[in-house]
């Protein structure tokens, strides 16, 4: 059995990572943990809807872009490979915090050592085949478990807290969608200056940045743009498809994909899980 990192799914195999990603994904829904982590992820779901960062939506972005007045620079900063990288030990122990400290209880009535055991078993079992080869993913948390969205996001609640309360730049908005984050900065301070030290809260976690052009910059499906008296319009942001951007491996992509949906769908999800599932399928 060979064990892997992100770093080898990511940029030491042969085939595209996208591809062994979804493959990856395709062997957690056989896994016997599947069923135990969506139950974990229902009753995890009000932890994932706390950070002052939070949108629901494309449609909630924009009701608290209203609230932005005189904006400057207009920023996007995204983790590089979140759920691979998210350290699982320190995210087990931002999560014992939490559970000891709810204002109100989870639907459930595991207790906080029950559902952190049954999290483990269901995040550190991450054997998967590729060819004749059986491999372990070593780091970060099982690309395809349903519990890998809500817990990367308790990770990232805390993470941002921690950084954006010891930076000396102070956004004028910070709203997060999963790995994208959508900032507005004062038009004094320098993006690059920001993303430095976001990437120096952890080894494991780091960022790409990109500036507006044109007075635009693209967050989710929506396109915001700077107007001439300097106030934010917002409209639909569109990813234009070219042909040669169709390759043979992205058809491969494409197939496995389809085979892991068809493994949900045995399984019995609904339609909003499935959904919810391809949106975590890098493009």
């Amino acid at each position: 059995m060979t064990k892997v990192s992100s770093t080898f799914l990511n940029q030491q195999v042969g085939l595209i990572s996208e591809e062994l990603r979804a493959w990856c994904s395709k062997e957690v829904i056989d896994s016997v943990f599947y069923n135990t982590a969506q139950h974990l992820t229902k009753v995890l779901a009000p932890l994932g809807k706390t950070a002052d960062s939070y949108i629901s939506d494309s449609t909630d972005f924009c009701e608290k872009l209203k609230t932005v007045e005189n904006p400057g620079k207009i920023v996007s900063y995204d983790v590089v490979d979140l759920f691979t990288s998210v350290p699982i030990n320190e995210t087990l122990h931002i999560l014992r915090n939490r559970l000891d400290n709810l204002d109100s209880p989870l639907d459930t009535k595991l207790s906080t050592d029950s559902i952190l055991q049954l999290i483990t078993n269901s995040i550190t079992s991450t054997y998967f085949t590729w060819g004749d080869e059986i491999y372990e993913q070593i780091h970060g948390l099982p690309m395809g478990s349903p519990l890998s969205p809500i817990l990367s996001e308790i990770y990232m609640t805390s993470f941002e807290h921690q950084a954006l309360s010891s930076s000396l730049i102070k956004p004028t908005c910070w709203f997060r969608k999963v790995d994208d984050t959508f900032v507005i900065l004062p038009q004094a301070n320098d993006p690059s200056a920001l993303l430095q030290h976001l990437n120096q809260q952890h080894p494991r976690i780091q960022f790409t940045f990109e500036t507006e052009s044109n007075s635009q910059l693209p967050f989710l499906d929506v396109l915001v743009s700077r107007t001439t008296d300097n106030t934010i319009q917002t409209s639909v942001y569109r990813h234009l498809c070219k042909w040669r951007d169709v390759t043979p491996s992205y058809i491969l992509k494409c197939k496995v994909v389809c085979m892991v949906w068809f493994k949900k769908l045995e399984k019995g999800m609904n339609a909003r899980d499935i959904v919810l599932f391809a949106a975590n399928i890098p493009n």
